[in-house]
Order: structure tokens, then sequence, then C-alpha cells
């Protein structure tokens, strides 16, 4: 699974009109990873397909987009579902959302400086990501579970 996801993240450097495509595929192989083998097999996955692909991809903004969001979020996203309370899940899924926004205009501000110069633009690309986040959030949930429709003999 992990070669397969390093696999995918590379392709982006390819075919880089396809990045938050091939983000979103490597994303949905730790979801399928977590409900085979578990929230330790799909952190090993996280980790070896971040290691790998910061290592070898000659695009490193994808390696670092699946490092600081798509590789992880499945894995928490589990976690935070386990409170079973779909209010008290949102209000922490928009605070991951948010925080993960602050810490991408964070890396953007210490590499690429000056990218976003008006004020205005910058409430209107944060509101814009997290809203963003949270489409992928329902989008990922829906192939979950579309997943375990289908291919429940294997998971369960």
């Amino acid at each position: 699974m992990a070669a397969l996801s390093v696999v995918v993240l590379y392709i982006a450097s390819v075919l880089p009109i396809l990045k938050l495509a091939v983000c979103l595929v490597a994303s949905a192989i730790v979801c399928i990873t977590m409900m085979k083998y578990g929230a330790r097999g799909a952190l090993v996955l996280y980790l070896a397909t971040s290691v790998v692909s910061i290592i070898i991809s000659p695009d490193k903004t994808v390696a670092f987009g699946y490092l600081l969001f798509f590789g992880n979020y499945p894995i928490i996203k589990a976690f935070i579902e386990n409170i079973h309370n779909l209010k008290a899940e949102w209000i922490v899924k928009i605070i991951l959302f948010s925080a993960y926004t602050v810490i991408a205009f964070m890396a953007m501000t210490i590499f690429f400086s000056g990218v976003i110069n008006f004020p205005y633009s910058k409430i209107f690309i944060f509101v814009a990501a997290v809203a963003a986040a949270a489409v992928y959030d329902v989008a990922l949930s829906l192939f979950i579970s579309e997943i375990s429709k289908r291919f429940s003999k294997l998971f369960f």
C-alpha cells in the first residue's frame, strides 16, 4: 500500500494538473488501509509514504500536502468520529481545518514570502480552504461508506 501511495503521489510530478486528484487518491488508500488494518497500519502507511515521497518526489508540494493534511486526516477523522455527536464532531473538524489552514498560511509565508498580499484575500482564502476541507470530509465519508458496502467481506 505504501508503494502504491508513493507511485500515486509521484504521478503528480509527471502530470501536474492532477496534483489535487492524486492527493485524494493517496488519502483514499489510507482509508482502505485503516479499514483493513486499523489505526496502527494506517499510521505506518502514512509515515512510510510521507518519508519516501519527500525523499524521491521531484514535486515536493504534493509530498508536503500529503504529509501535512491528506495522509493524516483519514486517521484523525476516524478518531473524531468516535465522539458520536455530529455537532461536536463538526466543531472539532472545523477547528482542525482552521489549524491546517493556518499552518498552510505560515508555510507559504516562510517559503514563498509575500504570496498573499491583500488582507481581505487572506480571509476569503481561509474561509474557502475550510469549506473545501469540509467538502473533502463529506466526500471521504461517502467513499468510506461505499467501500464498506461493496467490500465488507474483505474488511470485516
